[in-house]
């Protein structure tokens, strides 16, 4: 009788505790920073120097130049939001990242309207420390192919993206200490392709890269 009294107290306490978790309230969060607080770049092997961080784009390509030597430079990007306002152990519910065309790249090819090419790419988490305003192609920071998501090439050459991202959330939000926002790169860095998304230094607020989150606080 004693064994089974303990079995019926345990069951009843593992289903109140499922429960209150199902009834646990989701906090919707939504980081869509300016160019004050906005941390995003490219780098490019064309000038494996030079750092792109207040630019107002976030382009990832593949592409052939002439001048001022012929090279085809491979380009790609990174961008960063703050998730210290979600506590530790949160559980992710849902995590999209929107990710918008830019009409008025300066990087746009004559006679092209926007991408270009076979443009499905890879967001990854990146795992090393960046600052936009220091990081090169040479200096880039690493990242991580687990639970990458592979994003097909688009449909219009204008085409924005709203892309789940629930797991590298999750995974950033459980190691906060190797994480450091997304990594953008074509999954074949082959001629000839190239996305054009605008970058929290934009002009028109409404491109900048944003992400929404539902998630779980214990």
């Amino acid at each position: 009788m004693k064994c089974f009294f303990k079995l019926t107290t345990i069951v009843l306490a593992l289903s109140l505790q499922a429960c209150m978790q199902d009834h646990l309230p989701i906090t919707h969060l939504v980081l869509q920073p300016d160019a004050a607080k906005g941390q995003d770049a490219l780098f490019s092997n064309g000038s494996p120097n030079a750092k792109y961080g207040n630019e107002e784009d976030l382009f990832f390509s593949a592409v052939h130049t002439e001048k001022p030597v012929p090279l085809d430079p491979i380009s790609r990007s990174v961008v960063q939001f703050d998730l210290g306002s979600i506590p530790e152990n949160s559980t992710i519910q849902q995590a999209y990242i929107y990710l918008y065309f830019n009409p008025t790249s300066p990087y746009r090819y004559p006679g092209y309207p926007g991408h270009i090419g076979d443009n499905a790419f890879f967001i990854q988490r990146t795992t090393s420390l960046w600052d936009e305003s220091t990081v090169t192609w040479n200096t880039q920071p690493q990242s991580t192919t687990v639970n990458q998501v592979a994003v097909p090439a688009a449909t219009s050459p204008t085409q924005d993206y709203v892309i789940d991202v629930t797991k590298l959330v999750q995974d950033m939000v459980d190691n906060k200490a190797t994480s450091y926002g997304f990594f953008m790169r074509h999954q074949l860095e082959e001629l000839f392709k190239v996305t054009f998304i605008a970058s929290s230094d934009h002009p028109n607020a409404a491109l900048h890269p944003k992400l929404e989150i539902n998630y779980i606080a214990k």
